[in-house]
């Protein structure tokens, strides 16, 4: 009676269990997509604000001056669009992982409440 009260306690366990490692990987996984996604950004964002960098260098008169603040706009623009394309992809993600995380989360529920009523159920089989 022990031996399979303890066994469908364990088959439970697995049972509530399951669905947390589910939820670990997913977790994991956004994680390392958001990571990726940051780290690219921070690479554009860097050649971008370099190649800023190199063209004031340029700058030596009041033509050349003129001709880079001009290319103010199309840097402030690039630098628009670049952001909101982060902001797109991110956001994209968010709502990937929620809908995972819910189907993760209601699994979860659904393997609880099953496994709750296992061991109960053997143990008043046995008693009875």
């Amino acid at each position: 009676m022990y031996a399979e009260m303890m066994s469908a306690f364990n088959g439970s366990m697995r049972n509530i269990f399951g669905p947390v490692q589910k939820m670990n990987d997913l977790v994991v996984a956004h994680l390392e997509k958001v990571v990726t996604i940051q780290m690219e950004s921070v690479k554009n964002y860097t050649n971008l604000g370099i190649a800023q960098m190199k063209a004031a260098t340029e700058v030596n008169d009041l033509w050349s001056f003129f001709g880079y603040v001009s290319k103010q706009r199309m840097y402030v623009a690039k630098l628009s669009e670049q952001f909101v394309s982060d902001a797109q992809k991110i956001s994209e993600l968010g709502g990937d992982f929620m809908e995972k995380a819910q189907s993760v989360a209601q699994e979860k529920a659904r393997a609880v409440d099953g496994a709750l009523g296992k061991p109960t159920k053997a143990i008043t089989k046995k008693v009875a």
